[in-house]
């Protein structure tokens, strides 16, 4: 086989106009639960994880305009989880960090609300923040994409007693995804390292044919 210069070329190429991805169309909710008067850095006590195919999921809006994310397990049933998200005062969600927020429908005028539930279990006192990583609607105010963090902070400690990350349909970049300059970075390294063994290979192809 001969590589030339030009399949060498079309090889960095390919690297260069391919880079890794983050993820896309990503629905599912993971919660984490630590000891409400834990220390700082203590594992969590638990962490549930609702994706598809074994949960079916329902988004929308329930009023003032929150957004919910609401799973249940396919094809059984029953049993549920729920996380509810909502800005103050009614307005859209956008992507940023709410702090300040307490439990959602009680939050008081001007503050964010949030809820999480599992399996019909709650709190009835929840305090905390969150952070809105993607928010996009369609025409008619309909969220198409999320994807948000959250912490309920105990008010005894200081510390988050519960913690969870919500996708729909989301489509950003996360932490395991490398950052886009280094991504780039060991892209065109590939690439150098392909062009490099392309020479060689042409160079040791051409001493054996002499």
């Amino acid at each position: 086989m001969r590589l030339g210069k030009f399949t060498c070329v079309a090889i960095a190429l390919l690297a260069i106009v391919h880079p890794s991805q983050g993820l896309a169309g990503v629905t599912e909710i993971v919660l984490s639960q630590y000891q409400f008067d834990g220390s700082p850095g203590d594992p969590p006590l638990s962490t549930s994880t609702f994706a598809s195919p074994q949960w079916d999921f329902l988004a929308g809006e329930h009023y003032r305009g929150d957004f919910f994310l609401y799973a249940e397990p396919y094809p059984s049933g029953g049993f549920f989880a729920t996380v509810d998200f909502a800005a103050p005062d009614g307005v859209p969600l956008q992507v940023g960090t709410y702090t300040g927020a307490t439990r959602w429908p009680f939050n008081a005028p001007g503050t964010p609300g949030f809820d999480f539930t599992i399996g019909s279990a709650g709190s009835n006192t929840l305090e905390g923040q969150f952070t809105v990583l993607e928010a996009v609607y369609d025409a008619n105010g309909v969220m198409q994409h999320f994807g948000a963090t959250f912490e309920a902070i105990s008010p005894v400690t200081g510390r988050a007693w519960e913690t969870g990350t919500v996708y729909y349909n989301f489509d950003l970049p996360v932490s395991s995804v490398p950052e886009p300059a280094a991504a780039s970075l060991g892209v065109l390294s590939l690439a150098a390292l392909l062009c490099s063994f392309c020479i060689r290979y042409k160079k040791s192809h051409s001493d054996s044919s002499n």
